[in-house]
């Protein structure tokens, strides 16, 4: 079982696309998995458009968390669903036709996590953790490097590696914790950045996620 854990927030223009995009071009894969989402600051213009769809989990938060608070809500949740996967998607992706999912679990018997933004957007070249160049080697319908860090933009886990990265503080702590373990990105890819460059709204603290 897939579980679909979204983070979102003050960004309802954003969110639509997001899920709009998901749901025309991946319908099966969205409509079968376990939908969870946290709610960042109860904007009402963002419970509008969540609203518009079945949640088996949300959670609304009083105030404006951090990503790295949120995040651990949205682990929560994640936890109590068990599933076998874990899909992590913030509300500024547009995602792309195209099949994906049978490529990405079966990297996931050799590697820990599976990038799914689009392989052509501007991404760190080394290792945020030890600052080593990462390599990728490629393989069939993607790329694999043995010390590629963790990160916040959309993924593919599986439930234990996923849940083992808990509790963190924020995106680089938990970057520390997943330090070491292979990743594969996906060629092309299934989400683009809708807004590339842009602070997210999430964030507070002088921009501390």
């Amino acid at each position: 079982m897939l579980t679909i854990a979204v983070l979102t927030g003050c960004r309802p223009h954003l969110l639509q696309q997001t899920i709009d995009s998901f749901t025309k071009h991946h319908p099966d894969i969205w409509d079968s998995a376990y939908r969870t989402v946290i709610h960042n600051t109860g904007d009402s213009a963002t419970a509008d458009i969540l609203d518009r769809y079945d949640w088996h989990l949300r959670r609304t938060t009083n105030e404006l968390l951090s990503i790295g608070d949120a995040s651990q809500l949205l682990g929560e949740q994640v936890r109590a669903t068990q599933p076998d996967y874990v899909l992590r998607l913030e509300d500024d992706y547009l995602a792309h036709p195209g099949a994906w999912w049978n490529v990405a679990t079966g990297m996931l018997t050799d590697v820990d996590l599976v990038r799914l933004q689009r392989a052509n957007e501007r991404t760190k070249a080394s290792c945020v953790v030890c600052g080593a160049t990462t390599r990728w080697t490629y393989v069939p319908g993607g790329k694999i490097a043995d010390d590629a860090h963790y990160t916040h933009r959309p993924t593919l886990m599986r439930f234990e590696t996923f849940d083992s990265l808990f509790p963190y503080r924020h995106e680089r702590d938990a970057m520390r914790k997943f330090h070491g373990r292979k990743s594969a990105q996906l060629v092309p890819g299934v989400f683009s950045h809708l807004a590339p460059g842009r602070p997210l709204s999430l964030r507070k603290n002088g921009g501390r996620t």
